[in-house]
């Protein structure tokens, strides 16, 4: 894969960016749940307000682990004063580690892309950001970890309806309160293998297509999704060609 989408890249490393806002991350906490030590992923991590605000809800805060990755040399010298580990990096010079993170918080870019599917340097269509960094980080997860992602509703299309239902279970949906880029959050668990689940498939598809979902409830949730304890050290190494 060529790295971070080139003039694209440059745009979200200068003013392209935007972070999550405090309502929306206030209200996605109150949908978490852990009493063990876990290890949590922000590879859009900004400076890394979200992930501390986060671990902030957890009386176990002292004990979470948390890895962030950032382009941004400013955003990632602030993130490193806020996160355990941070690399300053475009996303795909990062080797993660595979089934080892217990909460995968995934707020992408956002917007379209030329891609190069053949690797041959031709460029041959077109894909979403937000898809792109899909694909590169939930296998990041181990099984029963939770994934909470903010990405605009209308992105949730039939292939990316079916990529995050292939690999995620006991999936939910909910509009952000703040509304400025039209954005839902999924959270959901990830599997442990693939399957099939047409019915919550087309469901995400229906609210690309507009049938909006509720707002995220302003409360902490009496059933919520239990962050899995920690099982192995999760491990970030940059993997960096010179010229």
């Amino acid at each position: 894969m060529a790295l971070m989408f080139d003039r694209l890249a440059h745009n979200y490393a200068q003013d392209g960016y935007y972070r999550t806002d405090d309502e929306t991350v206030k209200r996605c906490a109150y949908l978490l749940d852990s009493s063990s030590k876990f290890s949590l992923l922000d590879p859009c991590c900004g400076e890394g307000l979200a992930v501390a605000d986060v671990v902030r809800q957890f009386e176990q805060s002292d004990s979470i682990l948390t890895h962030g990755v950032e382009i941004n040399r400013e955003r990632y010298l602030a993130a490193s004063d806020r996160v355990n580990q941070v690399v300053h990096s475009d996303l795909n010079e990062v080797n993660l580690s595979l089934r080892a993170y217990g909460l995968l918080w995934l707020n992408p870019p956002y917007g379209q892309i030329v891609t190069d599917k053949a690797g041959l340097g031709d460029a041959r269509g077109t894909d979403r950001l937000e898809k792109v960094f899909f694909r590169r980080t939930f296998s990041t997860l181990q099984a029963d970890g939770v994934l909470v992602m903010i990405v605009p509703y209308y992105v949730l299309d039939k292939e990316f309806s079916l990529m995050i239902t292939k690999w995620f279970y006991d999936v939910q949906a909910y509009m952000a309160p703040e509304q400025q880029f039209k954005q839902c959050v999924i959270i959901a668990k990830k599997r442990a293998s693939s399957t099939t689940d047409a019915a919550t498939a087309k469901r995400l598809e229906s609210i690309g297509g507009g049938q909006l979902p509720p707002e995220l409830p302003d409360y902490p949730s009496q059933d919520p999704y239990v962050i899995p304890e920690m099982r192995q050290l999760p491990i970030m190494r940059i993997v960096r060609l010179e010229p």
